[in-house]
């Protein structure tokens, strides 16, 4: 049974969306009712082969610092594009072991006609989605979906309830235990995400967690312990990216957060060092022949699978897939229309320029490619996502959308999957929310009927029980 095939019969069954679905507050405000007309489909095979892929190429993309800059997470970071000062602040605030790297991860991907293809990958706690799992609850609401679902043997990963699990196992505090959690963000940014972040508080509470939220100017260090308005914190989950911080890196903003967690006094959730393997600079280390020293044989295999060819823009040579030397900056001139620049480290296609995109002539990619040489982006070959078809909105028959597969990882492995999409008629544009992507879910095939939820697991759940 392919993923194909139960997206055929699902569209046999029904041919009209199911919407309105129930929504959580969290949902309306974020999403505002951009969703699917239908959730997307893995088989067993192609999800166990998928996760393999990403357990292996993940461990090859942890050990770079080990393999090619003798353990030197600053050397690594520095490597990857980012200044002296923003090195120095993920030394500070890495977990103690410089193996330990979070297992919270969002993996973005293209499907294309040879599998599936890593365009980025987000690590640690910004790693937005885990609200997919809700979707999922919405669509067993319906009898008749909830009735397909049974009868092929469906399955979804609650990935709001692995997250909390990986939290907990991350920061020493066991289900049992009860610690004071902090939600924070920047003093710029809370104000705008300040209703999201008490509606997810609310939903934590019933999991177990005191939160708190606030953002990094109400944090201080008296007694040992990091403070939030004078409150002892024991967890900072973090809500801010690197790139949000970037003006607080010289204002003492960020320094009591930094200093607690340099001395202990706080378990942060997660480091800012999960954003130095999540960048694509750091993807573009892997891609590259000089990067896959020292991995095995199983993964080199799965980094051939999963990565498109990626290059830091930097003046020189670089090797093609084929292992043909050319120049970088000439080639990537010559074959605009197969190629995208990147920033290093940027989030939701922010500064993202796709060379086929109409609107993009010769002379801006020119333009981009210049910038980008005096900053810190990559280059990367465009992937194309074969079309996956829907139930339309409207009168006719099922309509075609490109899909980005949204694919969480924690601790017991794989943990669901947030699906953003556009309509294939937007050509090779980014999909991502901010440019208006809708939003949805997926089930995946169960190879033996219901799989056991230990309290620590991806805790999948067979869609034919409905009572969740």
């Amino acid at each position: 049974m392919s993923a194909d095939s139960i997206a055929a019969r699902y569209l046999e069954e029904f041919d009209r969306p199911m919407l309105p679905l129930p929504e959580t507050p969290y949902a309306k405000i974020k999403y505002e009712g951009r969703y699917l007309s239908r959730p997307v489909f893995l088989e067993a095979e192609e999800l166990c082969n998928l996760e393999q892929d990403l357990t292996l190429t993940r461990a090859a993309l942890c050990s770079l610092p080990r393999r090619l800059f003798g353990g030197s997470l600053e050397l690594f970071a520095r490597a990857v594009g980012m200044t002296a000062i923003q090195a120095e602040c993920i030394v500070r605030s890495a977990y103690p072991s410089s193996d330990a790297v979070t297992d919270m991860a969002r993996a973005d991907l293209y499907r294309d006609a040879t599998g599936f293809r890593l365009l980025e990958w987000n690590l640690g706690s910004t790693a937005g989605g885990a609200e997919c799992a809700d979707m999922c609850r919405a669509l067993i609401s319906v009898p008749e979906v909830a009735q397909f679902l049974a009868k092929e043997r469906l399955a979804y990963a609650k990935t709001d309830e692995a997250m909390l699990a990986t939290l907990r196992s991350e920061t020493g505090y066991p289900v049992g235990t009860d610690p004071v959690v902090a939600m924070v963000d920047t003093p710029g940014i809370f104000p705008k995400v300040e209703a999201l972040l008490r509606t997810i508080a609310a939903r934590w509470l019933d999991h177990g967690l005191s939160v708190r939220i606030g953002h990094l100017g109400e944090l201080t260090r008296s007694g040992g312990r990091l403070r939030l308005r004078g409150e002892p914190i024991d967890v900072v989950f973090r809500v801010f990216t690197f790139e949000d911080v970037l003006i607080h890196l010289t204002d003492g903003v960020l320094e009591p957060l930094l200093a607690a967690a340099e001395c202990g006094e706080v378990a942060m959730f997660t480091p800012l060092e999960a954003e130095l393997y999540g960048s694509k600079g750091a993807l573009a280390l892997l891609s590259d022949p000089t990067g896959q020293i020292g991995l095995s044989d199983e993964e080199r295999d799965a980094c051939a699978r999963l990565l498109p060819w990626t290059r830091r823009v930097a003046a020189g040579e670089v090797t093609l897939e084929d292992g043909a030397t050319v120049d970088l900056i000439a080639y990537t001139l010559q074959h605009q229309n197969d190629l995208v620049l990147k920033p290093s480290s940027s989030y939701g296609g922010s500064g993202v320029m796709v060379g086929a995109d109409p609107s993009i002539t010769p002379a801006m990619w020119r333009e981009a490619l210049a910038q980008a040489i005096n900053g810190s982006y990559v280059v990367q070959r465009l992937v194309r996502p074969a079309p996956e078809m829907f139930p339309s909105t409207s009168a006719g028959g099922p309509v075609a959308w490109r899909v980005a597969w949204g694919v969480f990882t924690m601790r017991r492995g794989y943990a669901g999957t947030l699906v953003r999409a556009v309509p294939a008629q937007a050509g090779d544009a980014v999909v991502n929310i901010a440019q208006g992507a809708f939003v949805g879910c997926c089930f995946h095939s169960t190879s033996g009927g219901a799989v056991e939820v230990g309290p620590h697991t991806s805790a999948v759940q067979v869609a034919g029980d409905l009572h969740d």
